[in-house]
Order: structure tokens, then C-alpha cells, then sequence
């Protein structure tokens, strides 16, 4: 029996042995060196970029020309369109007094437009009379004012413009197309300088100051005398 184990010990190593002489030598391996990195970086050629030119657009627009800042002047004695309107627009019909109050009564066309110019004037509706409109303005006595009248009925065309800008000093016409150193009235429009009339009135009876100096082209309040006196010996 322990013939048996000596031989079966002596196989195995026999087995163990041989397998160990037929296995290949395993190769060493080799870490890469500096030398093979460099290389492989210089054989790696580097990619380049092309410029490539973008063409600039050429624009082909005419040159904007220079617009004019002001609208021209008008020349003298320049042509305004007519109005068909019923003349006169406006005229005034009578100057009276009412209560020591000065009025002017202004006839116009049915559907006229009034304005007044001067302060110290105030006009109001008087009814109709003969197909026309009547207006009373009242103010100071002996007192110049003026009166604007329009009659759309029968307004003028304007003039269409690019520019309607003018200088200092100047206004924009409307029926003309250019700039003028006058206040331009619309063709359906009249400007009426009026004045009121004078009414009997006693000065020294007038003991306020402020209705003293409501009548001011009469009357004049004399500081020295503390009293209303007529204008022609106030001082």
C-alpha cells in the first residue's frame, strides 16, 4: 500500500513538471516611452482652416435727397382761392345804450362763427332778423375791439403740402401753401374792427373805484381826490 502512494506521488510530480516545460515564457511588457508619444503626435497631421471671404452686400438704393425744412414764403400779392359765400359775412347793423351800457349789434349769415379778437369785449347770440343772424357785443364805452366772422357754409379748399413748417416769426397759410409773416383769415372769414359807442354818464357820480376804472376811456379815478372824475381833466 504504500508502494501505491509513493508511485502516484511520484506521477504527479512527473505531470507537473512537464506541463511546466511545455508552457511559453510569458513576454515582459514594455510601458510606452516619450520618445513614442512624440512621434505619434508628429505623425498626426494637424488639420488647417481656409479662410473664407464673405462678399459685403452693395446696396443699390438711390441716395436719399435732402427734404426742404421750411415751406416757402409767399409772394407778394399771391392769388387765394375765392369763396362762394354770401357777402358781406358780417357787417354792423347799430351802436346803442342800454342802462348807461354801450352795445354794437352785428348782422351775419344764418350758421356763422363768431370770434372776438380783444378781451374786454364779450358777444353773445341776439336771435335772427330778416334771415340773418344778429350778435350784440358790449365792452367799455368809446372802446375799439375786433370781431372775427366765418361762414363755413362756403369755406375754401386748402392747400395740400408736404411741409407746412416755417421759420420764426412767420405763420403757416393754409389756402396759399407757403409761409407769411401775417395772420392769414380763411376766404370765408371777415375780421370787423368796431367800436363802442359812448353813453351819457355823470363821473362824479360814480363813488367805487372799480367802476371808475370799468369805464376807463370816460372816466379816471384821481388818487389825490379820491373821486371819479371825467378822463380829460384826470390827472
Amino acid at each position: 500500500m504504500k508502494k501505491l502512494r509513493v508511485s502516484a506521488l511520484s506521477a504527479y510530480l512527473m505531470f507537473a513538471l512537464f506541463a511546466a516545460s511545455c508552457t511559453p515564457a510569458a513576454t515582459p511588457t514594455v510601458a510606452p516611452t516619450l520618445a513614442a508619444f512624440t512621434l505619434a503626435a508628429t505623425s498626426t497631421p494637424i488639420p488647417t482652416e481656409t479662410a473664407t471671404l464673405v462678399p459685403v452686400p452693395t446696396s443699390t438704393e438711390a441716395p436719399a435727397t435732402a427734404t426742404a425744412a421750411f415751406a416757402p414764403y409767399c409772394q407778394a400779392n399771391a392769388p387765394t382761392p375765392a369763396a362762394s359765400c354770401q357777402l358781406p359775412i358780417a357787417e354792423q347793423s347799430a351802436t346803442y345804450c342800454t342802462k348807461k351800457v354801450p352795445y354794437n349789434l352785428i348782422t351775419m349769415n344764418i350758421g356763422a362763427t363768431y370770434q372776438v379778437i380783444t378781451t374786454r369785449v364779450t358777444c353773445t347770440d341776439a336771435g335772427t332778423l330778416n334771415g340773418k343772424q344778429l350778435v350784440a357785443c358790449t365792452g367799455p364805452m368809446a372802446f375799439n375791439f375786433k370781431l372775427q366772422v366765418c361762414d363755413p357754409s362756403c369755406a375754401a379748399p386748402t392747400v395740400q403740402a408736404g411741409v407746412t413748417t416755417c421759420p420764426q416769426g412767420t405763420t403757416y397759410n393754409d389756402f396759399q401753401g407757403c409761409c407769411s409773416q401775417e395772420t392769414s383769415v380763411a376766404p370765408n372769414c371777415t375780421v370787423l374792427s368796431l367800436d363802442t359807442t359812448t353813453c351819457a354818464m355823470q363821473c362824479s357820480s360814480i363813488t367805487s373805484r372799480t367802476e371808475c376804472n370799468a369805464n376807463i376811456n370816460l372816466c379816471y379815478w384821481n388818487r389825490k381826490q379820491k373821486a371819479c372824475v371825467p378822463k380829460e381833466t384826470g390827472n
